[in-house]
């Protein structure tokens, strides 16, 4: 099994491409312990749709382990460890060549203040290694910019990386899904009313995607696969379908080239000295499944069917319908409309309409940016236009009517005649 990989090309443009058959990187970030991996744990990753697993190992024994074990069950690895912050030169040099590596995933949401230090290490690690890409994710959030970055606004915090990190590939976190005040116990569901979006993460989404053109460097989006308790911004739900829907198709419809969930399974210990409470993972702490794996294993195979529309993709626009649109975002006005679209509307609700092109080919994606509620797309084709399934499969839309109902998080799509 080979999949997309991010290579630079001759025209210095960094592009994701496939390597053999054509997958969209879905990735699962796991902080358990390291020990508890073996090949049918490994296996079972695969078996949920994910196509690499990053890891927390402590030495380098144990990553080496890992990905020999990965490389048995046909699945890549990377590692989110202190070995890149402490042994960098020694750590990659120890893992570089080996098939199953995927890419360094050097740091996790620093400062401005860290920056520097963070490109020598980047620049470091590039020097030994070509072949495999460094990610440093950033921060999601775009507000309290002083306090959580030191700048004055996410995007100048985006430009100052861009400037002193020579990374091939942009990757942010934020995850959006939370319940409305803070939840008491498990279930971890809300109690009354729905849950909530935060609508300053279309912001982040706007900004990423603006820099991800400006710099030629496609970036990679991150999705909540947990209920997480004491976060800044609220407490995230045990992960419905609709609240991966949601994520991981606005991820898309703004150009994502790689989908990354945290936390697939994790270390209790460590999260209890932190404060930060995790339930509904995909796996529990004994290692038996739970009802989130069976979501996300549906989710994962659907996007993987879809992904020829997404994978290599060139987002034109991204707008949004709604009596009120998320901040930082543009509402869809006709003009907007390709020319083979004579009407589109959503009377009781909101979307992210986007319109993209691959290999020759335009696309419109419509996602449902409600987690929970069903929304009506009331839409006028041309002939000859086509509907992708859920499945991947293409049929020409006039076998469906001019109304669709769009589950929660969903996203419709269409192919240009």
């Amino acid at each position: 099994m080979r999949i997309a990989g991010i290579i630079t090309a001759a025209a210095g443009l960094v592009v994701v491409v496939a390597m053999g058959a054509e997958e969209l990187p879905l990735i699962a970030f796991s902080s358990e312990p390291i020990a508890n991996m073996d090949k049918a744990k490994m296996e079972e990753v695969r078996d949920a749709g994910f196509t690499a697993l990053a890891l927390v190992p402590r030495k380098t024994s144990q990553a080496l382990a890992a990905l020999d074990i990965a490389q048995s069950a046909g699945i890549k690895a990377s590692f989110y460890t202190d070995q890149y912050k402490t042994n960098h030169i020694a750590f990659v040099n120890a893992i570089k060549d080996h098939p199953a590596l995927l890419f360094h995933y050097a740091w996790d949401e620093p400062d401005v203040s860290l920056l520097p230090k963070i490109g020598q290490v980047v620049r470091d690690i590039q020097s030994i290694d070509s072949v495999h890409p460094c990610v440093v994710n950033l921060f999601g959030r775009v507000y309290k910019m002083k306090r959580w970055y030191g700048v004055n606004s996410y995007e100048e915090y985006i430009s100052r990386f861009l400037e002193q990190i020579p990374t091939p590939v942009l990757s942010f976190d934020q995850y959006p899904v939370l319940i409305e005040g803070r939840f008491p116990s498990v279930p971890f569901r809300p109690v009354n009313g729905e849950c909530l979006v935060m609508t300053n993460w279309y912001h982040a989404l706007e900004t990423v995607l603006d820099a991800s053109k400006r710099s030629g460097k496609p970036f990679w989006a991150h999705a909540c696969l947990c209920a997480m308790r004491h976060q800044p911004d609220g407490d995230n739900p045990v992960p419905e379908e609709g609240h991966l829907r949601l994520q991981q198709y606005a991820n898309l419809a703004y150009g994502a080239q790689g989908l990354i969930y945290y936390d697939y399974r994790t270390n209790l210990r460590d999260v209890n000295k932190s404060k930060i409470m995790m339930h509904g993972l995909a796996l529990a702490v004994d290692g038996r499944r739970t009802t989130v794996y069976e979501r996300v294993r549906r989710v994962n195979l659907e996007l993987q069917r879809r992904a020829f529309v997404f994978l290599g993709s060139d987002v034109k626009s991204v707008r949004h319908t709604g009596e009120s649109i998320p901040l930082g975002v543009t509402r869809l006005s006709e003009k907007d409309l390709p020319t083979w679209v004579a009407q589109l509307e959503t009377p009781d609700g909101g979307a992210v309409v986007s319109r993209l092109t691959n290999g020759g080919k335009e696309y419109l994606v419509v996602v449902n940016r409600s987690a929970e509620r069903e929304l009506t797309l009331k839409i006028k084709l041309a002939s000859g236009v086509k509907y992708i399934r859920a499945d991947g499969t293409i049929l020409d839309a006039a076998l469906y009517t001019d109304e669709y109902w769009i589950d929660p998080g969903m996203a419709e799509i269409f192919q240009a005649p």
